[in-house]
């Protein structure tokens, strides 16, 4: 258990590191982009574990689902990046 543990942990470091990227480079091209997604299959469970995590915010606003970093999740991504 601890071990699946772990591995879920780290996959959820991955893709908080990957999202804070994504969200810094749409944050450089324009301040004022929006970004939606479809969430596809593959995504969606590793953003529903990054949400109960506490990472992720996840609403849905005119039938889309929008993804946020938490503060925690920022936190989360900015030191997962100084040690990478």
């Amino acid at each position: 258990m601890g071990v699946m543990r772990a591995a879920e942990s780290q996959e959820i470091a991955d893709t908080a590191r990957a999202l804070a990227d994504i969200a810094r480079e749409l944050s450089r091209l324009s301040s004022a982009l929006a970004a939606t997604l479809s969430l596809p299959d593959e995504i969606r469970p590793v953003l529903q574990a990054m949400e109960r995590e506490g990472l992720v915010e996840i609403r849905t606003l005119k039938g889309w689902q929008l993804v946020s970093l938490t503060d925690r999740g920022r936190r989360e991504a900015g030191s997962a990046r100084r040690e990478a």
